[in-house]
C-alpha cells in the first residue's frame, strides 16, 4: 500500500544507520578515503554515503521496493545490477525494516487576507479638475478671544 502523497510523515531512522551504511560501503567496496570526502565537500559534491542515505530516505518515504532501490543505486553509483540488488537487499534488511513512520498532524493556521497593493498600473487616474481644493479661497475669519472666566477674588 502506497502512502498518501499529500500526507506528511516524520521518519525515524535507527540510531546506527550511518554506521550500517559505512559498513555496507566497505562490504561492496564503495568506501571513500577521508581525503576524497574532504575534496568532495570543498567542491560541494555529494559523497557516496550521502547518495546512499538519500536513496534510503526516499525509499522510506515512498515505501520503495528492493527493485526501485536497486535501480536508483545502479544509476547513481554506476553499480552492476547484481551489486545494486544485493546492496538494496541489505539496506532493506538492516535499515528500512526498522524505520518508523509517524504521520504529522497539520495544524491549519488561518492566513490573513492579502491587501491588494496599488501598483503604478493600478493607480486610479485623477484629473486636476476632479480634485477639490483643500484651501478655500475665502480668508479665514478670526474668532474673538474667549473671555477668561476664572477670576480670583480681590482682597
Amino acid at each position: 500500500m502506497k502512502p498518501n502523497p499529500n500526507k506528511k510523515w516524520e521518519i525515524i531512522y535507527p540510531e546506527n544507520s550511518s554506521a550500517i551504511i559505512t559498513k555496507l560501503m566497505e562490504k561492496y567496496e564503495l568506501k571513500e578515503t577521508p581525503n576524497d570526502v574532504l575534496e568532495k565537500m570543498e567542491r560541494n559534491e555529494i559523497t557516496i554515503g550521502e547518495i546512499i542515505a538519500g536513496i534510503v530516505a526516499k525509499a522510506a518515504k515512498e515505501e520503495g521496493s528492493v527493485e526501485s532501490i536497486a535501480s536508483a543505486l545502479k544509476q547513481s553509483l554506476n553499480l552492476t545490477k547484481e551489486t545494486a540488488e544485493a546492496l538494496a537487499e541489505d539496506l532493506k534488511k538492516e535499515i528500512l525494516v526498522f524505520v518508523e513512520k509517524i504521520p504529522i498532524k497539520e495544524e491549519k493556521i488561518p492566513t490573513p487576507e492579502k491587501k491588494e497593493e496599488i501598483t503604478p498600473s493600478k493607480k486610479p487616474k485623477i484629473r486636476p479638475q476632479e480634485i477639490e481644493p483643500q484651501i478655500s479661497p475665502e480668508k479665514p475669519t478670526k474668532r474673538p478671544p474667549k473671555q477668561d472666566t476664572y477670576r480670583e477674588p480681590i482682597e
